[in-house]
């Protein structure tokens, strides 16, 4: 028995998860799974055994070195890799108590590969990394994952995740023994948190996808014979936000904020995300994007052409609120939860002239 993490459950009880190889001699027999002991009085005395993560029907399945912790939901979820029959990939399984697993080797996670570690952030999303040095995130829980960083914290084996700031994890690692033996490291990285650019200078950090784009007069300024968009990276990919900026139209059309953009490319709906504009027709919308649009709601607005107008979208897992001009009532509200993680943007209209200022991200 080995490879052990402890944790506090909710009910005050001490509980601790170890890979386990005692059952290899019974019947059924594993050659390795995780097991899982709580103790009620601080570690004095423990409980029965209780099966985490096998697999029924492969005995040589071994999982092993598990690391859990509590989300923000209240539920509880442990990571793990499965060596014999799986190359080491790393799966997931989820509790509501802490205290009861549903039976079979749970769910893969993609590009993470051996000693897995999660923390669960203060905003609620999951973070994730392991021998392969990939960051993997979750807004949604762990019910879908999405690579944020290759490689992330560079050549280290077996590392331990910690929140540190607002938008600062820590990582400690055992560098690999191929770039200079087991010497143990601090290493830190950054969340995607605030943003904020008034486009005095430059779009730096920003993808074209299609149009003639400028930064000029202080503005950040698209002739959009499609829909044409600009997106920012890295992603901030966060589960819990508030996006605003300045949108003018400089001639009859539309101009938009996009967010919780993937799969950019060029073409008017060639993405996965969401929107929110305003058209020079008389109305504000919100919209959903999978390579084609679904509009979500709208409202008739006066639009102006060549007037500023300050526009905001509050993000809230799956809750969506956009703000015209008023920031205290939103114009369109909707509940739509299809993309939770990616990128903001602006967007042109079809065939004019639009100009953005101070997008800003909290």
């Amino acid at each position: 028995m080995y490879e052990p993490h402890f944790y506090f459950l909710s009910d005050g009880s001490l509980a601790v998860m170890y890979a386990n190889e005692k059952h290899v001699t019974e019947n059924p027999s594993y050659s390795q799974l995780i097991s899982q002991k709580i103790s009620t009085n601080g570690g004095a005395n423990w409980g029965n055994e209780i099966y985490v993560a096998w697999d029924p029907n492969n005995s040589a399945a071994r999982p092993g070195m598990p690391v859990w912790t509590k989300m923000a939901n209240g539920q509880y979820i442990v990571v793990y890799e499965v060596c014999g029959t799986q190359d080491c990939n790393i799966f997931y399984k989820k509790s509501s108590d802490g205290k009861t697993w549903a039976s079979g080797i749970g769910t893969q996670i993609p590009n993470q590969l051996g000693g897995p570690y999660i923390l669960s952030l203060a905003d609620g999303r999951l973070v994730l990394t392991s021998n392969s040095n990939t960051v993997s995130l979750s807004n949604d829980f762990g019910a879908t994952w999405y690579t944020n960083d290759t490689p992330a914290f560079g050549n280290s084996l077996w590392a331990s995740l910690y929140q540190t700031g607002t938008n600062e994890i820590a990582l400690i690692n055992s560098v690999n023994r191929s770039v200079g033996g087991h010497n143990i490291q601090v290493r830190f990285g950054a969340l995607t948190g605030s943003y904020l650019n008034d486009f005095s200078s430059n779009d730096n950090g920003w993808t074209r996808y299609g149009g003639t784009w400028s930064v000029s007069g202080g503005n950040y300024n698209v002739t959009s014979a499609n829909a044409d968009k600009s997106v920012l990276t890295p992603w901030p990919s966060k589960a819990v936000y508030t996006l605003e900026g300045d949108i003018k139209l400089n001639n009859a059309g539309q101009g938009s904020l996009i967010f919780n953009v993937s799969n950019p490319s060029t073409g008017a709906d060639n993405f996965k995300g969401y929107g929110v504009g305003i058209d020079s027709g008389g109305i504000v919308w919100l919209g959903k994007f999978n390579n084609s649009y679904t509009q979500l709601g709208q409202a008739n607005v006066p639009i102006a052409v060549n007037t500023w107008y300050h526009v905001k979208v509050v993000v809230n897992n799956g809750n969506l609120k956009f703000y015209v001009g008023d920031m205290t009532t939103p114009k369109v509200t909707a509940a739509d939860s299809s993309f939770t993680y990616g990128t903001i943007g602006v967007r042109g209209g079809f065939g004019n002239s639009v100009s953005f200022d101070n997008i800003k991200l909290n």
